[in-house]
């Protein structure tokens, strides 16, 4: 493209949590819609909303192609087993998942799962998972996104 844009991510995001609801539906329809394959469908796991193995399904069905959570919004250890189990099929399927680390505009969010370092067990678990920490964990915990850059390389 001129503008030097190739490809641009659209995000779900499903409360409770967040002050948004944009649902998995809507992003791959928005998507789909798009003739010039430029647009990208990231569809969203809640499990507060929904069991994670048949939200990624429903997902997946629907032709999302990657995955973007909230668990400091959502309020959810983005480490419980149920989560740990859909990351193996995600990495089986070469899926990529970003995590919103950092600040977030919720003011009720749980802040414990804003560092960077929490996804680190996840990482450690399933190497292959293609994992994206959003925003660097700005602006207080850049220097453990920068940590788990240098521990965790990207999969090939």
């Amino acid at each position: 493209m001129s503008e030097g844009i190739w490809k641009a991510v659209v995000l779900a995001e499903e409360g409770p949590g967040t002050n948004f609801h944009v649902t998995n539906e809507y992003v791959a329809r928005f998507a789909h819609r798009d003739s010039s394959a430029t647009l990208i469908a990231f569809g969203g796991i809640n499990p507060r909303r929904a069991a994670p193995a048949a939200a990624y399904d429903e997902a997946i069905a629907l032709g999302v192609r990657g995955f973007k959570l909230y668990p400091a919004d959502h309020d959810f250890d983005p480490c419980h087993p149920d989560l740990m189990d859909v990351y193996g099929r995600m990495a089986a399927a070469r899926v990529p998942i970003m995590f919103h680390t950092g600040h977030t505009a919720q003011t009720d969010a749980n802040h414990d799962y804003c560092n960077p370092l929490v996804f680190a067990p996840i990482m450690r678990a399933i190497p292959s998972l293609c994992v994206i920490l959003c925003h660097a964990g700005m602006p207080a915990s850049t220097e453990e996104a920068r940590w788990c850059l240098a521990h965790f390389p990207i999969p090939t």
